[in-house]
């Protein structure tokens, strides 16, 4: 394994991003603790239980990153773009949550990124396990189911 300051940078951005998993868990619970029942949907659940699981799978197989890392970057930013939503909203500043709408379509997007790359990636692919690639596809197929 390669153990250079640049590789060990990008295995510690991947725990953090496996940790910040986690936290997304705690979405679930405020929504709870909000009895913001209706938010709480199959789909919700689903999500929050199966990313934590497949981004371990992923950082045991290639924790440098490797070809999948577009994805945390990607769902790092789509989330930052949400969680600045969800700061405005609950601070009341309503004036400046006229873009919800443009949330739910940058995510929607991130998913079609994600099933095109994955796909391609996939055709184009050596020496990584077609399993890991096959589950990071699956994913955005079944957030659209």
């Amino acid at each position: 394994m390669d153990y250079s300051p640049r590789t060990m940078h990008v295995c510690l951005l991947s725990y953090l991003y496996l940790l910040s998993k986690y936290l997304d868990l705690l979405e679930t619970i405020f929504f709870v603790l909000r009895k913001k029942f209706n938010q709480i949907t199959s789909l919700h659940v689903y999500h929050h239980a199966i990313v934590p699981i497949l981004v371990h799978m992923f950082i045991k197989v290639s924790p440098n990153g490797g070809p999948g890392a577009m994805f945390p970057l990607l769902n790092t930013f789509i989330h930052t773009i949400m969680y600045i939503y969800y700061t405005l909203s609950a601070l009341g500043l309503r004036r400046y949550t006229w873009w919800k709408k443009y949330v739910t379509q940058l995510q929607l997007t991130q998913f079609v990124i994600f099933g095109i790359y994955g796909w391609l990636f996939l055709l184009n692919q050596k020496g990584y396990p077609k399993i890991f690639t096959f589950l990071g596809i699956i994913q955005p197929v079944i957030f659209f189911a």
